[in-house]
């Protein structure tokens, strides 16, 4: 048992010691006991070491990208027009209001014809609806009645001044 002992105590000074990287070939048992078998010697070992891991380089990242503004197509440029002589622009003339006629028979002083605040005599009127008054000698404005003058359309007052009455016709 001493032997064990005395082998163990050996190989664990011989396990520090190359781990502390000191040569075990020296180490040798106690003199009281017996000689134990030379350990070999533990020289380094010629087995490859482990590359070593290269130093680590800091990764360089690029910068987040920059979202992208698309523009909208602008539109295409019309070539320019080429001179050309000036062309001469004619308005139409302002269009005329439809009209009719209206004719006067018999004797009045005074005929009027009224669309709103519009006042006219006989002749040619504006097509629409009229209120019709007139005036005979020595008496006051009397009414007619209303009148309807459509486009070409002649309408006919005829007035009586023994009665002081008019009468409207086609």
């Amino acid at each position: 048992m001493t032997v064990i002992v005395a082998v163990g105590s050996l190989a664990l000074t011989a396990l520090r010691s190359q781990q502390a990287g000191l040569d075990v070939t020296t180490l040798t048992a106690p003199e009281d006991h017996e000689q134990p078998a030379p350990v070999a010697s533990a020289q380094p070992s010629t087995a490859p070491k482990p590359a070593q891991a290269p130093a680590v380089q800091p990764v360089q990242t690029a910068p987040p990208p920059q979202p992208r503004v698309v523009k909208a197509a602008e539109p295409t440029p019309k070539p320019a027009a080429k001179p050309s002589s000036p062309v001469e622009v004619t308005a139409p003339p302002p269009a005329q209001p439809a009209t009719g006629r209206v004719v006067l028979e018999g004797e009045v002083d005074e005929l009027r014809i009224v669309s709103g605040s519009t006042r006219y005599s006989a002749g040619e009127v504006p097509v629409g609806s009229y209120d019709v008054s007139a005036r005979f000698p020595g008496r006051g404005l009397l009414p007619v009645g209303l009148i309807q003058v459509r486009e070409g359309q002649t309408v006919t007052i005829s007035c009586n001044a023994a009665f002081a009455m008019c009468k409207v016709g086609p």
